[in-house]
């Protein structure tokens, strides 16, 4: 059975609609692992606000190491797909469309997840974030009694400016 051109071309723009799917819903989480990670880390800050709660700052670590692996995961993912995508829209529209993907053509264009890890972008926002509710909550212990309407305006600070990140 010979397909026309149309037919080709019409085959390779549904291709390259699930891909930009795949690519749309692997940044929609990354950017929802973001927001989650400012809300935990929010509701850390005001846990360990509470006077008689006895709450170590290494408490944040934890939570900080999961939601930056989660970050550079998705955002690995999410840059092999664009690969994939932009390889296949280089690609003549006489060339026949295959809808798999095959796993090893995913190992082929996907970075390692350390380099992912530690990118300028991921490393910028989950360490940034880390120290910053860190220092916070240091400056909150070191007042001795703690202050919950200026911890709440700290904490609110903190949400909106990397909540900006996150969209």
């Amino acid at each position: 059975m010979t397909t026309s051109l149309s037919d080709e071309v019409h085959q390779k723009i549904a291709f390259l609609n699930i891909l930009q799917g795949i690519i749309n819903r692997l940044a929609n989480t990354v950017s929802v692992i973001k927001g989650a990670s400012v809300t935990v880390f929010s509701a850390l800050l005001a846990f360990s606000s509470g006077e008689k709660i006895n709450f170590s700052g290494w408490v944040f670590i934890a939570p900080s190491i999961v939601f930056w692996f989660m970050h550079a995961y998705f955002l690995q993912q999410e840059r092999a797909f664009r690969k994939i995508y932009n390889r296949e829209a280089m690609h003549p529209e006489k060339a026949p469309v295959s809808f798999i993907i095959e796993k090893k053509d995913l190992d082929n264009v996907r970075e390692n997840i350390w380099s992912v890890f530690f990118s300028k972008t991921v490393a910028f926002f989950n360490l940034g974030m880390f120290l910053s509710f860190i220092l916070v909550y240091n400056v909150g212990k070191a007042q001795g009694n703690v202050n919950v309407e200026r911890l709440a305006g700290y904490i609110t600070s903190l949400s909106n400016y990397f909540k900006s990140f996150c969209q």
